[in-house]
This record gives C-alpha cells, structure tokens and sequence, in this order.
C-alpha cells in the first residue's frame, strides 16, 4: 500500500489537559508484537506495518504489512 504523507505533525496521545486522549475517549490498548506502536483493543481490526522507504521529494511512504 502506498499512502502520500505530507509533513505530518507529530501524534501525542497526551492531550494538552496531561490526561491520556486514549483513556479519556475510554479505550484500553496493549503493545504490539511486531512493530512499536500501541493496538488500541477497541479498534476491530489493526494494521501494523514497517516502513520500507520515504521520498522527502514527494510524500511518499511505503511500508510492508507485518
């Protein structure tokens, strides 16, 4: 799969009020097993993939799904 990823800031789970956002929304997660991330137990299907290249020219991402 390929996804364009345009200068993302980066994700904080931690919201500005130094409450978790995920436990806040009430959503439990564990660590993954294959790459460092966390599974959010809610989520009814979870995608873990491990980058294979980054173009700064142009976005693009490439990953392998693990």
């Amino acid at each position: 799969m390929i996804f364009p990823a345009r200068r993302l800031p980066p994700l904080r789970w931690e919201s500005s009020g130094g409450k978790d956002k995920i436990e806040k929304a009430g959503c439990h997660v564990h660590k993954s097993r294959h790459v460092n991330a966390p599974i959010i137990e809610e989520f009814l299907v979870t995608l873990e993939c491990e980058c294979t290249s980054y173009d700064d020219n142009t976005g693009i991402l490439v990953g392998n799904m693990v």
